[in-house]
């Protein structure tokens, strides 16, 4: 990371220790979204409720430091003001309900399984396109008062947020490298609504997580729809590719997702739990001890692997309930041995079209962005209180099922 940047930004977050109760609240960070992009209009305010109970649990149970406090800030700011973008464009243009998204191919699994690689190989085809992360902050343009000439200040402010988060979380990017202008998960588009399990995967929210699990998640995912469709209304030059998009925690929301996507197509990634668990808590322990004051317990590995064990539960049922062809399962030693014959198995498998210079690309990206490009990310399971026996308990069923 660039140096002026770590320091600019650990300076600034360093105060955050200092923000006044009234500024961890919803009417404060709203009010800055509206400052920053100009507009007031929130069309539908159900949201507030769900920011209202996000923002009570990190003062009354998150234990944020000052740099998490101001992640926090800068990243939920930033989705106020993706709201406010979108509210402005479908109220401008009705059309844009009409636009059809149509059989998305979603990634789905365990963490840490190679699905951001697949992600953004799978991308390359000229009839696919992937959510970047500039897009996913801000599905529309910002309004004209804000706009620099011949700059789209999404890209600059996407780049901004990144540097905020390499500086307060030491590291991440051996773990998980993240670009403005490469594609992203799709927490990006869900967690706008503030119903998420990840801020509870993050953080360690418990009463959040418990009304979580009580909420009704079609609206999170028709507003998830809401978003590509404003992306694509913006891009009709692109209207006909094909959405690929990913996130592990799919498998929270995976029946509404079925629910409002119902021709989804739908990409398993599976790795061995012991690998892909060990990997996953060496990343929630980085982020909870550079943005939280909370101890990292044995708490940590016991919850980690009760909540994927539930999510793959729950993804098995749904299977069974949809019939095996809407799924195609990535085995992650596959994937690694041979990535773009794995790509082409699942363009074959889906009916996606990859014109000849699909191939070229791929390997192109691959050179740009070889393993390890950021550092190795050293991890041991024994360090999380994690065994074979444990992944035996919980997960032999899994994989039994899909050989791992």
């Amino acid at each position: 990371m660039n140096n002026k940047y770590e320091k600019l930004f650990r300076e600034k977050a360093s105060c955050y220790h200092k923000t006044n109760p009234e500024e961890k609240s919803e009417d404060f960070l709203m009010n800055k979204a509206c400052q920053k992009v100009g507009l007031y209009d929130w069309g539908d305010t159900n949201f507030v409720a769900a920011l209202r109970k996000l923002l009570n649990s990190f003062r009354e149970e998150g234990g944020l430091n000052s740099y998490g406090w101001f992640f926090i800030h800068s990243f939920l700011t930033r989705y106020l003001c993706g709201r406010l973008l979108v509210q402005n464009q479908v109220k401008q243009y009705h059309e844009i309900k009409e636009e059809k998204i149509k059989q998305p191919l979603f990634i789905i699994g365990l963490p840490r399984t190679g699905s951001t690689l697949l992600q953004r190989l799978l991308s390359q085809a000229p009839s696919c396109r992937s959510l970047l992360y500039w897009e996913g902050l801000f599905p529309a343009p910002f309004s004209q008062s804000y706009t620099q000439q011949g700059v789209d200040p999404r890209i600059h402010d996407a780049e901004e947020f990144i540097h905020i988060r390499n500086s307060v979380v030491q590291n991440i990017n051996t773990m998980h490298s993240s670009y403005a202008c490469q594609p992203e998960e799709c927490f990006l588009l869900l967690d706008k609504s503030f119903i998420s399990p990840r801020f509870h995967v993050l953080f360690d929210l418990p009463d959040y997580f418990d009304w979580v699990k009580k909420q009704d998640m079609v609206p999170v995912y028709l507003y998830h729809k809401q978003q590509l469709q404003v992306l694509q209304f913006t891009t009709p030059h692109r209207a006909q590719q094909r959405w690929i998009l990913k996130d592990p925690l799919h498998l929270f929301g995976i029946n509404s997702l079925l629910e409002v996507f119902p021709d989804a197509c739908i990409v398993q990634t599976h790795r061995a739990p012991l690998q892909s668990l060990s990997s996953l808590c060496s990343m929630l322990t980085t982020i909870r001890k550079n943005l939280q004051n909370k101890g990292i317990t044995d708490q940590l590995t016991k919850e980690t692997v009760l909540f994927w064990k539930n999510m793959l539960d729950n993804i098995m049922q749904v299977r069974q309930k949809y019939g095996a062809e809407r799924f195609l399962d990535i085995n992650y030693k596959d994937l690694t041995k041979d990535p773009i014959g794995t790509v082409h198995n699942i363009y074959d498998y889906f009916g996606l079209t990859p014109d000849e210079t699909a191939t070229e690309k791929m390997h192109e990206w691959l050179l740009e962005n070889p393993k390890n490009k950021h550092g190795v990310h050293k991890y041991s399971s024994e360090h999380y209180g994690l065994s074979q026996e444990i992944v035996d308990q919980y997960f032999s069923e899994y994989c039994q099922r899909v050989s791992v």
